[in-house]
């Protein structure tokens, strides 16, 4: 008889879902739980780590500024995805080399964002009425080269737009009204500020996911 030899196999199983309670009972005594290891999902402070990482090792020092990589963060924290926030740094450095500019800007990064996601269309715009429009065409050009945009801007630029459109601009509460439900149907982002700019009034911003390009295209009235 051929001699039988035992040979001892390590093995090590990776799975996004929790697997222990759809194994038999002698696969559990095998593997033991003790042996499970469970990674927690990346914080937005993980994914500025891992972004700034890559920055340093593809693009060239002084082509990107440091809110360009929190911005970045931030929107991949949405879903806690490194994948995501290392394609959108990849793409926005490309849409910056393709228009040739100098630096990645916060349009580039909302471009590559509407690339890969697909958030704002046509069909979504239409859908938004006159008056959330107007609001989110404020903010698109009031955000065009930054990052984020105070309130207080935006509601100086949504007022220039009313005037330009011939409509009567909303009061504030109404306008913040607008603003939230934008952020409801994911058009923007709003946060409180945790060290606002002396004198600067008031102390939300908003960050708007959709490129300005796009909206400033639409010269149409609103209907």
């Amino acid at each position: 008889d051929a001699e039988t030899t035992r040979v001892s196999l390590s093995l090590i199983l990776i799975s996004q879902q929790y697997m222990m309670d759809r194994l038999d009972t002698a696969s559990i005594s095998t593997f033991k739980r003790s042996n499970t290891v469970r990674f927690r999902r990346y914080t937005k402070e993980d994914l500025r780590t891992i972004v700034e990482s890559r920055a340093k090792m593809a693009i060239i020092d002084g082509c990107y500024e440091e809110d360009i990589l929190d911005f970045i963060a931030d929107i991949a924290s949405e879903t806690s995805d490194a994948r995501c926030a290392i394609e959108l740094l990849d793409r926005s450095a490309r849409i910056a080399e393709s228009r040739g500019a100098s630096a990645i800007t916060g349009e580039d990064v909302r471009e590559s964002k509407n690339m890969m996601i697909g958030l704002v269309d046509a069909e979504k715009l239409v859908a938004l009425g006159k008056s959330r429009l107007l609001v989110l065409l404020a903010i698109a050009r009031c955000i065009r080269h930054k990052v984020y945009v105070t309130m207080a801007a935006a509601e100086k630029t949504y007022a220039v737009v009313c005037e330009e459109y011939e409509v009567e601009a909303k009061k504030h509460t109404r306008v913040w009204s607008l603003v939230t439900d934008l952020e409801k149907k994911g058009m923007i982002k709003t946060f409180k500020r945790t060290e606002p700019e002396r004198g600067a009034e008031p102390s939300s911003t908003s960050r708007c996911p959709t490129s300005p390009r796009r909206c400033s295209r639409r010269r149409s009235r609103p209907s």
